[in-house]
């Protein structure tokens, strides 16, 4: 079966506009000028704008320095016009991405991305999660592929994705390995896994000799081909193989923009 993210996200945003249409609500985004985020930048002005969300968009190219670059965090953090603030990665060299993360309130953390809020999410208590790795969990849930029980396999160790969907996995009661570049006989561990989630960064990497025929598989690689088309960390002919898949493109991308709401949401009506 395909799990299809951008049928399950077109479904939810229909569902939240009557939601958001009394609702006052302000996306800050720290942002660069470099086409990936430029782009990504369109994508979130268009959601916010079907959404009834406000944004204020500011470019780390315009910020002078590391005390200046601070100093925006702490007037949007004490800004109550402000829900939510996020911050794309990475940031420009000669800022110390470290250092101003932890300046970020958690509270406003809509990226999840704080070390408050990742040390909250592996202590299973209330918090904001990460954008992807939420994303993941929510195309399970709408497929009603219940994790509790099942062996698992993650396939990256990023903090931004593989670590937090670790945790969230574990949270669910899945029995979860975390494998990485230095995890040897990669493929004996996809093969005895029911579901294997690859957040690896190298396009094309999981071939049919890690999957079999009983594998749910999850795929949250984005790489782009030469002709401008879109592919993952899986081989495409490996769809065929598969019990369950998420494909590239149309998979867990379009549910990261529900799971930014879902988290502006959150914030908004105090739940964190």
């Amino acid at each position: 079966m395909e799990f299809n993210g951008l049928i399950v996200s077109k479904r939810i945003k229909e569902q939240l506009k009557e939601k958001l249409k009394d609702e006052d609500i302000t996306l800050a985004i720290i942002t660069n000028k470099d086409d990936g985020s430029i782009s990504y930048l369109k994508s979130r002005i268009k959601l916010c704008e079907s959404l009834n969300i406000k944004m204020k968009v500011y470019y780390q190219e315009d910020i002078e320095d590391q005390a200046s670059f601070i100093d925006l965090i702490t007037l949007l953090n004490n800004d109550v016009n402000i829900t939510g603030i996020m911050l794309d990665r990475p940031l420009l060299n000669h800022f110390n991405e470290k250092e101003i993360f932890e300046h970020l309130s958690y509270k406003k953390d809509v990226d999840g991305c704080t070390t408050y809020n990742a040390g909250l999410l592996m202590q299973n208590k209330n918090c904001l999660t990460s954008l992807t790795p939420s994303a993941v969990m929510l195309l399970l849930e709408e497929y009603q592929y219940d994790v509790s029980g099942k062996k698992v396999c993650v396939i990256g160790r990023s903090m931004n994705v593989g670590m937090p969907l670790f945790h969230l996995l574990v949270n669910k009661n899945a029995t979860v390995t975390l494998c990485h570049s230095k995890t040897k006989d990669l493929s004996s561990i996809t093969n005895d896994a029911d579901l294997v989630i690859v957040a690896i960064g190298k396009k094309e990497f999981i071939d049919e000799s890690y999957v079999n025929s009983k594998t749910t598989l999850i795929d949250v690689g984005i790489h782009y081909n030469e002709d401008g088309t879109l592919t993952g960390d899986v081989k495409k002919d490996v769809y065929q193989k598969v019990l369950n898949y998420s494909p590239v493109p149309k998979g867990v991308g379009p549910l990261t923009s529900v799971s930014l709401v879902y988290n502006l949401l959150k914030i908004k009506k105090g739940l964190i």
